[in-house]
């Protein structure tokens, strides 16, 4: 028998009889608690610059687990979401950079126990970036205008620029 509910079921054997055999009955209480889950979580990539997508999956195996994850980052709760077949995903992004430690805990069901991963760590790495500088005259003449042309490449770069000559 599979049971799919948890608690207390009273079950019975009834053998009928034959010529030989009188009627009998057999009794038991069977009792049926919420099994173990185990809950895993993944990073992807585990290293992203700011403002890029990445994708947290958490997993829950065990007796067909139903319901939700907390999704927890250096353990403040981050959000909840909704398992299908035992899988939830989060497509999340930072706008700055840092570490992130996710844990997931799964809430449990009625016939699950309450489990929580282990932690895995996302890094959001400030990108590289390139500046180059122009100028609209060189050489240029004492008392001559010149206008200066910063342009800073990189994952969407904002911020000042502040130009020199020589260390003033």
């Amino acid at each position: 028998a599979t049971f799919t509910t948890t608690g207390s079921h009273s079950l019975s054997a009834i053998y009928s009889s034959d010529a030989n055999n009188a009627a009998s009955t057999g009794t038991l209480v069977e009792t049926v608690t919420a099994g173990n889950t185990t809950t895993s979580v993944t990073v992807s990539p585990s290293s992203v610059p700011p403002g890029q997508t990445f994708t947290l999956t958490a997993t829950v195996t065990g007796a067909n687990p139903t319901g939700y994850v907390q999704v927890y980052d250096n353990t403040s709760p981050l959000t909840s979401l909704t398992l299908v077949g035992g899988v939830a995903v989060l497509n999340w992004d930072y706008g700055s950079a840092g570490s992130h430690t996710f844990t997931v805990s799964y809430l449990g069901d009625a016939n699950n126990l309450t489990s929580t991963s282990a932690a895995v760590v996302e890094t959001v790495v400030t990108g590289a970036s390139t500046t180059t500088l122009a100028s609209s005259v060189n050489p240029a003449i004492a008392g001559q205008g010149v206008t200066l042309t910063a342009t800073v490449t990189g994952t969407n770069p904002t911020g000042t620029v502040t130009f020199k000559d020589g260390t003033t």
